[in-house]
């Protein structure tokens, strides 16, 4: 470990006290990522992984890139982290460049063996110099961008400044970056570009602008709730000032532990999926086409897949003996298939766990090389079966135009309808056939 990282470390836990204990550190070029965590609580973190990208010149440097750490709380809970450093200086290209530096991070970094960290974690924060800066359009040499940025600083009108030329929530807003993640408006000072000295004080070859960043992902946005976003102006090592946040997470244990008694009778659902159909699909091969299926795929709950069995393509990546997750018959060259006829079927036992997680997943079939992953619509088991109210035992829900993602990007869209209905008996389910989705596949 870089003795610069344990530095660090060994300053956060002398801050915290005995209290805390050191996790896992990392450093890579100027990129840092410390977790540490209560003593008593240290015993409930399992599965941590590791993984970086480096972004910089040639994809080598690690100058830029990011940091990626999954870790596993009471045995439910995925919780990750990723500290990143994105390419720097203002413009068009340099932003596109900033937008493919999180793709690359999040393809390359992957702590699950097939979705990205986005994706496969129930909880997932983003932070670092991401380095987007404040835009200004209309900006002439007469009144330049940075003149402009300075004025509304000057005048305190930070909400102006974040709402309207804040390129990172313009980005998020227009599906560019990071689909569906959230965070807290920046309705304070610019962190960037700042003299070495407390307070703000800005220099002017620079934009002020929002580079210093936490942003975050929750499979089950009721889960996670953000307490604190702010500048620290006191620090004065750098021409960034670093931002701190303070988030509370409802842990899936915890959660499960809440739901009232009269919910927890034994019990089932089966799931039907029906009338499926994606468009704007990206083209992977070389016609300019795709040969798209759909794929279920599931983690953290025991499934039973209960439809008629499956005939046609194996999964070339599944290895011998595992499961078959259920598919669709693929479709040849076409980016807006219609899946017609086809259903697809599963079975859980109630109450259903919140961490269950359940991926319609979008393939493309190769015939001489490994199926190619194309894009997910993310679910919660807990959020299908709340479209069933108490006193029904059956309902139809039509789910249109949802987006697929990949690397926090829209990668399409995919419409499907879905029969729901609820059975007072269990089903028995044979976990050591590998129904129970897990990290590998």
């Amino acid at each position: 470990v870089n003795k610069d990282v344990s530095k660090l470390a060994s300053l956060l836990e002398i801050t915290l006290g005995k209290q805390y204990k050191l996790v896992a550190e990392k450093q890579r070029g100027q990129m840092r990522l410390v977790i540490l965590a209560r003593q008593a609580v240290v015993h409930d973190i399992s599965d941590l992984t590791i993984k970086c990208e480096n972004t910089g010149v040639g994809h080598v440097l690690a100058n830029k890139g990011g940091i990626v750490m999954s870790l596993t709380y009471q045995q439910t809970t995925r919780v990750s982290f990723l500290s990143a450093h994105l390419a720097a200086h203002e413009g068009d290209h340099h932003y596109a460049a900033r937008c493919d530096n999180l793709d690359e991070i999040l393809n390359g970094a992957k702590t699950h063996e097939r979705y990205d960290v986005a994706l496969s974690s129930h909880h997932f924060f983003i932070m670092g110099d991401l380095n987007f800066r404040t835009r200004f359009p209309e900006s002439t040499e007469e009144n330049s961008s940075v003149q402009q940025a300075l004025a509304l600083v000057e005048q305190e009108y930070f909400a102006t400044l974040y709402d309207n030329h804040d390129e990172l929530i313009q980005g998020m807003a227009h599906g560019d970056l990071l689909v569906d993640f959230q965070t807290l408006p920046c309705h304070f000072h610019p962190t960037f570009k700042v003299q070495r000295e407390a307070g703000f004080v800005y220099k002017e070859q620079r934009t002020p602008s929002y580079t210093d960043r936490i942003l975050y992902r929750s499979a089950n946005k009721d889960y996670l709730k953000p307490l604190a976003y702010e500048p620290c102006p006191g620090f004065c090592t750098s021409d960034h000032k670093p931002i701190r946040g303070a988030y509370a997470i409802t842990p899936n244990k915890a959660a499960n532990a809440m739901v009232p008694k009269e919910e927890q009778t034994p019990g089932s659902y089966k799931i039907k999926f029906h009338s499926m159909s994606c468009s704007d699909l990206p083209a992977l091969d070389v016609t300019g086409t795709s040969d798209p299926y759909i794929l279920l795929t599931w983690d953290y709950i025991d499934v039973l897949p209960t439809g008629p069995k499956q005939e046609g393509v194996i999964m070339k990546w599944t290895s011998p003996g595992s499961r078959q997750w259920p598919k669709t018959q693929f479709l040849s060259r076409t980016l807006n298939p219609e899946f017609k006829g086809e259903e697809l079927e599963i079975s859980i036992n109630s109450p259903v766990p919140a961490e269950g997680l359940l991926y319609v997943t979008v393939m493309d079939y190769d015939l001489h090389s490994q199926d190619d992953l194309m894009c997910t619509l993310p679910m919660t088991f807990c959020d299908l079966v709340a479209h069933l109210k108490t006193d029904e035992s059956s309902t139809q829900v039509e789910l249109q135009d949802r987006p697929l993602l990949r690397n926090g990007k829209y990668y399409g869209k995919v419409s499907l309808t879905l029969d729901i209905e609820k059975s007072n008996q269990p089903i028995a389910i044979d976990t050591k056939s590998g129904d129970k989705g897990c990290l590998s596949w």
